[in-house]
């Protein structure tokens, strides 16, 4: 490996592993519930956003799942707090292989979006991410049931923000000739350059929940969970048995 990745791969492990223990800080109970879908991208907002996106398009799960162990933010005390993940490490097990579902089946008119709520409804992390060919976007509208609207400059000062890490940025909105501001809850995955095979030509079929189709699909992203140690052997086996026996 040349010498200038490598130490890029150093420093992103490095990264991750300050983060590794400040995670999301809300307790992970089994009663959580996780939604993913598509949503309207409304022109209005592509056009002043300026965001020219590229959907349908088929994510390899451990991309995605680097973009989220990779979120960071901060909530403001008395000053900001130290780095925190945004997602933890059962939120990717979750999520990741939903989003990346979604991302096949979505549009140039369409964003991801995930939820994360308690087990009384309460909204503990919304947010949504796409892709433009400025990078891959990420959104946060609550985090910790502290909601944020996207574009919101509120004089008060934010409760809390992202932190943009090595290869991301936060995205910027001129609101005004030569007013140029950063969304501190939108940050951009510049380094990441899609690969034009992975740009599906339309939107995929969504599969039923007992097709061979699905199950062939859930039981390969299952191999992938297991084979990069999100789930272990029990928790394979009952997953595995799970989709089988719905065919």
């Amino acid at each position: 490996m040349p010498q200038h990745l490598r130490i890029k791969t150093l420093i992103f492990l490095l990264l991750v592993t300050l983060l590794a223990d400040r995670a999301y800080c809300q307790p992970h109970a089994k009663n959580h519930s996780y939604s993913v879908a598509t949503a309207p991208l409304e022109n209005q907002e592509k056009n002043e956003y300026h965001l020219k996106v590229i959907q349908p398009y088929a994510f390899n799960l451990k991309t995605l799942q680097k973009f989220m162990l990779s979120l960071a933010y901060q909530e403001r005390n008395v000053s900001w707090s130290p780095k925190k993940r945004v997602f933890s490490s059962h939120d990717i097990q979750v999520l990741a292989p939903r989003i990346k579902e979604q991302f096949a089946l979505s549009s140039k008119n369409h964003r991801v979006t995930y939820q994360i709520k308690n087990s009384k409804g309460k909204t503990l992390l919304k947010g949504d991410t796409f892709l433009t060919s400025q990078g891959m976007n990420w959104r946060i509208t609550t985090i910790n049931r502290s909601k944020r609207e996207i574009g919101d400059f509120s004089l008060m000062g934010d409760s809390w923000r992202l932190v943009p890490l090595t290869g991301q940025k936060y995205k910027t909105h001129e609101r005004q000739k030569n007013l140029i501001q950063d969304i501190s809850n939108w940050v951009l995955f510049i380094n990441f350059h899609p690969n034009p095979k992975r740009i599906l030509k339309k939107p995929a079929l969504p599969q039923h929940e007992g097709s061979p189709t699905n199950a062939k699909n859930r039981l390969k992203v299952l191999d992938e969970l297991k084979s990069e140690g999100l789930i272990n052997e029990k928790e394979y086996e009952k997953k595995r048995q799970e989709i089988l026996n719905s065919l």
